[in-house]
Parts: structure tokens; C-alpha cells; sequence
């Protein structure tokens, strides 16, 4: 029976796709944010002075509608603009599913190599529908990251002019909605990578009939409370702690799951190859 090293190396976290991944969203945002400059330069001053407009007759009335269809139009005009910029983030996305994928098989094959001295390569038959579930989900995200900041943009400026605000106020409306998208994008990318990664950890720890695991957190300052608590505590794989899920499942969680690695006879080892 072979019983695995005490001393051996852990899982790293797959940062360089998290960080490609972060560029590619950050793309998107900056492209949108060129488009809506763009076509307020060209066209903010006219929605202004048309919703300013008075009729010189008796006192105030309704103020016209036109710029309510100009506003429309620009951001008609955005949202087909930022097509392209989003095809190539989708397309990012893609090759980054793959490139994660192989990280982690990469490490987790030096981590089982280092406990038993052997190394491990196997099919894995599920691997393309876990990857292809991960990239729908992600593909919601990417539609929705400028499409969100368009609609937000659409009420808040259309709030804004009703309201007699200038150019250069609805302009730093647009700015703030443009960092509130460039924010969601980071968060975006860290997050869907630390799914992602998470749980290739638990298919690939499953698949050569590891159980449990000990919960290890990052050990600063960021680590939520309720993570410290399961810090160093041997968890399930088929009992997901109560309110955090496993490592990874929580939004930005950087924790990992550092496998209990069984005892194996020379024959069962050999034959995870």
C-alpha cells in the first residue's frame, strides 16, 4: 500500500488566464466607452437644447419629445457599434476556458506525482461539457457587461436631461456607469476563473477517488470571516459546507481545496495513468 508524501507541493492558481480574461472584458468596456464619447461630442448638446426648449407662448409646456428619439438612436447606434469588441471578448473567452483547463491539469498531475512519485494522465471523457457549460454562462456575461451599462445609461441620462442637467454633468453620469462596468468587469474575470478552476479541482480530485479535503484560505486580510472559520478543516466533496459552498464557490473566494489523498496499492496508482 502506498501512502502518500506528507511534503508535497500545492495547486497554482491559474492567474495568468484570470489576468488575459481581465484584459479582454476591460477591452470591451474601453470600446464602449470610445462609442458613447463619440456620439455624445457629436450629439449631447442637441439633446440638451432641444430638452430645454420652451414654447414662447403662454408660460411652459411639455418639453418636446425629440431628443428622447435622439438619445435612442445614439444608443441604437452604441450597442451595434460594440458588436465586433464583443465577438473577439467572447472569442478571449473561449481559448482562456481551454488554457484554464490545462493549467489545472498540469498542476494537479505535479501535485499527484509529487505524493505518489508517479505521474498521471487519463481521459477525461467530461471534460468538453464542463468547459462548454462554463463558456455559455460566460457568454451571458460578456453580452450583458456593455448591454447593462447601456440601459443604465438610458435611464440615468434620460433622468438627467428631464431634469435640466448640462452636457457636462450627463457626461460625468456616463463616466461613473463606465467605471461601474469596468469594475464588474475585474469581477467578472477573477470570479468565473475561480469557478472554473474550482471545479476542475473537484472532478479531477474525484476521479482518482479523493473524498475529502482540507479548506485552505489565502491567509490575509481579504479572507472573509466566515472562510477563516473553515480554514484547515476537513471537508466532503459530497457535503458542501453550509453557507459558502466548497472553495471557490463564493464570489472572488480564492480559498482551494488541498486534497486527503488516499492509500493506494502500486497497481491502483498505475492505473490512473
Amino acid at each position: 500500500m502506498m501512502t502518500p508524501r506528507k511534503r508535497r507541493r500545492q495547486m497554482r492558481y491559474p492567474l495568468s488566464a484570470e489576468v488575459s480574461y481581465r484584459a479582454a472584458l476591460r477591452r470591451l468596456v474601453n470600446d464602449l466607452g470610445a462609442l458613447l464619447r463619440d456620439e455624445m461630442d457629436a450629439h449631447g448638446q442637441a439633446i440638451v437644447d432641444q430638452a430645454a426648449a420652451r414654447s414662447d407662448d403662454d408660460g411652459p409646456v411639455p418639453r418636446p419629445r425629440g431628443w428622447v428619439q435622439i438619445l435612442i438612436q445614439l444608443l441604437e447606434r452604441v450597442a451595434a457599434g460594440i458588436i465586433t469588441s464583443q465577438r473577439q471578448a467572447e472569442a478571449v473567452m473561449t481559448s482562456i476556458a481551454g488554457r484554464t483547463a490545462d493549467i489545472n491539469q498540469r498542476e494537479w498531475r505535479e501535485l499527484v506525482r509529487s505524493a505518489y512519485g508517479v505521474d498521471i494522465l487519463r481521459g477525461e471523457p467530461w471534460l468538453a461539457d464542463q468547459l462548454s457549460a462554463w463558456e455559455q454562462v460566460n457568454l451571458g456575461l460578456i453580452r450583458s457587461l456593455p448591454q447593462t451599462a447601456i440601459d443604465q445609461i438610458r435611464t440615468q441620462v434620460t433622468q438627467a436631461v428631464t431634469q435640466g442637467q448640462s452636457l457636462r454633468e450627463i457626461k460625468a453620469i456616463i463616466r461613473d456607469r463606465l467605471e461601474v462596468a469596468d469594475s464588474r468587469a475585474e469581477l467578472i474575470a477573477r470570479d468565473q476563473i475561480a469557478k472554473l478552476n474550482a471545479d476542475l479541482t473537484e472532478r479531477r480530485q474525484r476521479a482518482i477517488g479523493v473524498t475529502s479535503y482540507v479548506w485552505r484560505t489565502m491567509g490575509d486580510e481579504r479572507v472573509r470571516p466566515s472562510h477563516a472559520a473553515h480554514n484547515g478543516k476537513v471537508f466532503q466533496w459530497a457535503k458542501p459546507p453550509a453557507g459558502t459552498g466548497h472553495p471557490g464557490n463564493d464570489v472572488r473566494c480564492r480559498c482551494y481545496a488541498d486534497p486527503v489523498l488516499p492509500e493506494m496499492t502500486e497497481t491502483e496508482v498505475q492505473a490512473l495513468g
